[in-house]
């Protein structure tokens, strides 16, 4: 749904949005390579997306509704919608995001082999400000949970402050 504010591919046309994204018409999409969602750094496959939501109870995505910029009280500027992630296996096309607990052992296995980011100390967060922070993966770690809490009024001290 965000394609056409990204790029104007010609393949929205033609996409089928009352089919799956891997149904029978729309699985002839699946080899286009969609830049928009995948950081430049990436060497994963290119049809594999780059960015993805923490899904879950309490954050910006919990599936029972949309969030409404009402419903985020711990502040825009304080709560996650998007990180970054190396090696998703989840095609740019795909319905499909991370939970915390998914996302925290991405972090640790990249801990063990180096193969969770695309850059070395950290990633790169979109908050829901549409504000883009670099945060190291230690910082994520020890506070995800306040970061993609929409309303737990979660301390997280100064950890954003020394991103900017």
């Amino acid at each position: 749904m965000l394609s056409p504010y990204l790029s104007n591919h010609a393949f929205l046309k033609q996409y089928r949005f009352d089919e799956p994204w891997d149904g029978p018409h729309n699985r002839r999409f699946h080899d286009v390579a969609f830049f928009g969602f995948r950081c430049p750094d990436d060497v994963s496959p290119e049809s594999e997306t780059s960015f993805v939501a923490i899904v879950g109870p309490g954050t910006m995505w919990s599936g029972t509704h949309p969030c409404t910029v009402a419903e985020i009280t711990d502040g825009l500027s304080n709560t996650i919608m998007l990180v970054e992630v190396r090696d998703s296996g989840i095609h740019w096309l795909e319905p499909r995001d991370l939970t915390a607990p998914e996302f925290k052992a991405r972090i640790l296995a990249k801990k063990r082999r180096e193969r969770s980011r695309n850059h070395d100390s950290g990633r790169h967060v979109l908050m829901a400000d549409a504000s883009v922070l670099w945060i190291s993966d230690d910082d994520l770690l020890k506070h995800l949970d306040a970061l993609i809490s929409i309303d737990a009024h979660d301390s997280i001290g100064d950890v954003l402050e020394k991103q900017k």
